[in-house]
């Protein structure tokens, strides 16, 4: 039932907030939502409990200095917790007011980051580059995502992972989502 699938969803939301500042912890709650089986219903419901905003702050919060040892386990971590949550931002971004909730937390210039400061990593990469092709389809974000540096974070992907047809694929979509 609907009511069953909205309490699934809130008690997520309820563990990500409250596993704030545990990488692990919230990068396995963000791969709990996305292993959701959600609707638009259950969508709302995470966007009226706080989750985009809980997600984006994860995300602004794992990030190492440019001078950080990019092969290091907490960077591993923060790469795993971006991919996650960048998942759960694609999975979340297919209604409209997701996708506007998302463009005023500032999500577009966070999921960027993350393309930027995990480029060898095809997962993120990837999930990064779903999430922004998702957004595209608001008229709002598409300005935001030109000046963002996106469309160059995508290409610079698309060399970097050449062989990787899921990156591949997404940064297609997302170009023609743009174009």
């Amino acid at each position: 039932s609907n009511s069953n699938s909205n309490r699934r969803v809130t008690d997520v939301v309820d563990t990500i907030r409250r596993s704030a500042g545990n990488t692990v912890a919230q990068e396995h709650s963000f791969r709990a939502l996305s292993n959701l089986d959600m609707n638009d219903s259950d969508r709302h419901v995470v966007r009226e409990n706080g989750g985009i905003d809980e997600i984006l702050s994860a995300m602004r919060n794992a990030t190492i200095s440019d001078s950080a040892d990019k092969h290091s386990a907490e960077n591993q971590q923060y790469a795993q917790l971006q991919a996650s949550s960048c998942r759960a931002l694609w999975n979340l971004s297919s209604t409209e007011d997701n996708q506007q909730a998302i463009i005023d937390g500032g999500g577009i210039p966070v999921i960027v980051k993350a393309l930027t400061s995990h480029a060898d990593d095809a997962d993120v990469q990837e999930k990064a580059i779903a999430a922004l092709s998702n957004l595209c389809a608001n008229p709002a974000a598409q300005k935001a995502i030109q000046e963002s540096g996106a469309i160059e974070a995508v290409v610079s992907a698309m060399t970097n992972h050449c062989m990787d047809g899921s990156v591949q694929d997404k940064a297609g979509h997302m170009l023609c989502n743009l174009a």
